[in-house]
């Protein structure tokens, strides 16, 4: 068993070597760039949480779940320089990559009995001493019996013991690993519009990509502050890091959506209010802002109460065929126009069931029989 577990322990040490290769041990014959070894790393993470599972030194998460409600945390952390030299993308890639992390869920299986390792999400270090910054929906979304572990890029994986505070307003959670003397990234509030940066981040488990776009919007929805980028990446980068070419942090990546699949809209939460979760907030001083498609929204629930006024009274027989589909013609123009505005309004999903009954009834008449010999359902004004 002594010489089983010496042998793990240097094809551990071959993994972490194998991990990044070294162009100078390779002579002056090549100068190609290194090549991440996703397997290696993989393996390494895995056989690390499950010695960590094994001692006990993992946290469940329904334990981490409880520490969300922390709003503040009192903390030192590098400020952000003054003037940093702007660097070229493999630089900032080879500066900044050991300062991200790759956070993996870790559960046991009910089905093989084994315990999986899973990559889930993204984030990065803000100090030497373990804090690191990643999105308050991937510790939300964890299962209660799950536990959570951060690797660098090297393959060395820590233990995620706590939550230091989180803002579910902004999506940002501030954790600690057992683990120290890692290299913490600066959190910078030069993020204007227009300003080129970059991501790294694991999309989809391709370990430590990078990307580049700019940030393209700067904006508030009601009281939460939000930044678009033009940056690609997709699940699993939750929580990377925006940096600009500095490799100061703009801003946390945070989710994603599309228009109308016409265009992507890459949301992230700037660093401003990544910051508030350091800087305790006086409640009087908090202001909603306006919600900037509240008329629409008015409009919509308004409409969709005279909608379900017009079921409601075909369905009692009140009102003929020819007089339902001059008024529901009316009130469905008013309703797609919302829709279009705000179409992830719950109203706006709600009306296409009543709006799909509709149609139906214009051509399947009150009173007459459908196909199958029986009378055309109507279901229950909700």
């Amino acid at each position: 068993m002594i010489i089983r577990a010496a042998f793990s322990q240097v094809l551990v040490l071959v993994a972490i070597g194998n991990l990044w290769a070294d162009p100078s041990s390779q002579g002056e014959v090549s100068r190609a760039n290194p090549f991440f070894d996703d397997g290696a790393f993989r393996k390494l993470q895995t056989a690390q949480a499950r010695a960590l599972h094994a001692n006990g030194s993992l946290v469940k998460a329904s334990e981490l779940a409880k520490q969300l409600e922390r709003p503040t945390v009192d903390l030192d952390f590098p400020k952000a320089a003054t003037s940093v030299s702007p660097m070229s993308l493999s630089e900032l890639y080879r500066k900044c990559r050991q300062s991200v992390f790759s956070l993996a869920e870790v559960r046991d299986c009910e089905g093989c009995g084994e315990i999986h390792v899973t990559p889930y999400g993204t984030g990065f270090a803000i100090t030497t001493d373990g804090v690191l910054l990643t999105n308050h929906h991937l510790i939300t979304a964890l299962g209660s019996s799950s536990r959570l572990v951060a690797s660098t890029a090297d393959g060395k994986t820590y233990p995620v013991v706590e939550v230091l505070a989180s803002s579910e307003k902004n999506d940002v959670a501030a954790i600690r690993v057992d683990g120290s003397g890692f290299e913490p990234l600066q959190l910078s509030v030069d993020n204007c519009v227009g300003t080129r940066v970059s991501v790294i981040s694991h999309p989809r488990g391709h370990l430590y990509s990078l990307s580049e776009g700019i940030v393209t919007r700067l904006f508030t929805e009601y009281s939460a502050r939000t930044m678009l980028i033009s940056a690609e990446y997709a699940i699993g980068s939750s929580g990377a890091p925006v940096l600009d070419s500095s490799g100061k942090v703009l801003g946390m990546v945070a989710a994603a959506g599309s228009l109308n699949d016409q265009m992507i809209l890459r949301v992230c939460t700037p660093s401003q209010s990544l910051l508030e979760i350091f800087t305790p907030s006086e409640p009087a001083a908090a202001q909603e802002m306006q919600d900037p498609l509240a008329t629409e929204r008015a409009c919509l629930k308004a409409t969709f109460a005279s909608v379900k006024q017009l079921v409601q009274l075909l369905h009692q027989g009140k009102i003929s065929p020819e007089e339902m589909n001059e008024r529901f013609n009316k009130l469905h123009s008013i309703m797609m126009h919302a829709i279009e505005k705000c179409p992830d309004d719950p109203v706006a999903k709600e009306y296409s069931e009543v709006a799909e009954f509709m149609t139906k009834q214009r051509k399947t008449q009150p009173g007459e029989q459908d196909g199958g010999g029986q009378p055309a359902t109507r279901p229950e004004s909700k």
